[in-house]
C-alpha cells in the first residue's frame, strides 16, 4: 500500500483534514520533489496556528531507516530514541514506507506458543 505523504508546502488545517480520513497518527513531509524534509503527527496538525504550514509544526530531523537496514538496528532505534513513527527512505530520501512501534511489536514480544 502507498504510503501517506503530506507537502511541506500545505496549510496544516488542510493537511489536518487530509488525515483524518486515515487510521495514522505519523506522516513523513515532503518537498515538491517528493524528498523527505521532515515527519509530522496527527496531533500537531490538530494543535497548529490558523494559517500555518506543515512545515511549521514538522520534526525537522525525523530519524530514518533504509530498507536493507538490519532489524536489530530499527528496534534499537525505537528503544533508545523513544520513536513512535519511523519513515523508510530510498536512496534518493524519498519515502517508501513508514514503521510504527506496533509494527515492531512480532519482534519484540515473544510468541506466547
Amino acid at each position: 500500500r502507498d504510503v501517506v505523504v503530506l507537502s511541506s508546502e500545505i496549510s496544516a488545517p488542510a493537511a489536518f483534514s487530509e488525515v483524518c480520513s486515515t487510521p495514522h497518527n505519523g506522516f513523513p513531509v515532503v518537498d515538491s520533489g517528493g524528498v523527505l524534509v521532515g515527519l509530522v503527527s496527527r496531533r500537531l496538525l490538530e494543535e497548529a496556528k490558523p494559517g500555518s504550514l506543515v512545515s511549521d509544526c514538522m520534526d525537522c530531523s525525523p530519524l530514518v531507516a533504509r530498507p536493507t537496514d538490519a532489524l536489530g538496528r530499527t528496534l534499537r532505534l525505537f528503544r533508545r530514541m523513544g520513536c513512535r513513527h519511523l519513515p523508510i527512505v530510498d536512496s534518493n530520501f524519498k519515502p517508501v514506507g513508514i514503521l510504527t512501534r506496533k509494527d515492531l511489536l512480532p519482534w519484540v514480544i515473544p510468541s506466547m506458543e
